[in-house]
């Protein structure tokens, strides 16, 4: 199995920009990372790695914690859960800010206490 890496969409433009200038536009990451790092050219097609245009199809996992997977791999949660995360993620917030405020007041008391 080929280790799988992510990398951004900055990454993958110098990439292809640096493929474009060396004449690799029709090869892998992998050959231009070689390339790069100055290793033997890594001519021979490793097979499971593809040109530098392609997207991965790796799946990951819905983001709002389910466990579940999106049908997209471009998508980052499943139907209806970004909703479910968004009121997850607002829920923290407010407890959060409620403890803050009670932290506050708890230290005004001590304070007004020892006056």
């Amino acid at each position: 199995m080929v280790p799988v890496i992510r990398i951004d969409d900055e990454v993958m433009g110098a990439l292809q920009s640096h493929a474009a200038r060396w004449g690799l536009v029709f090869g892998t990451p992998n050959q231009t990372l070689r390339r790069l790092l100055g290793l033997d050219d890594g001519s021979v097609r490793q097979e499971g790695v593809e040109p530098l245009t392609y997207v991965s199809d790796e799946r990951t996992p819905c983001e709002c914690g389910c466990g579940g997977y999106p049908k997209s791999p471009r998508s980052r949660y499943l139907p209806g859960h970004d909703a479910k995360h968004l009121s997850k993620v607002i829920k923290e917030l407010r407890e959060r800010r409620r403890q803050e405020h009670e932290e506050a007041r708890a230290e005004d008391e001590e304070r007004s206490a020892e006056a």
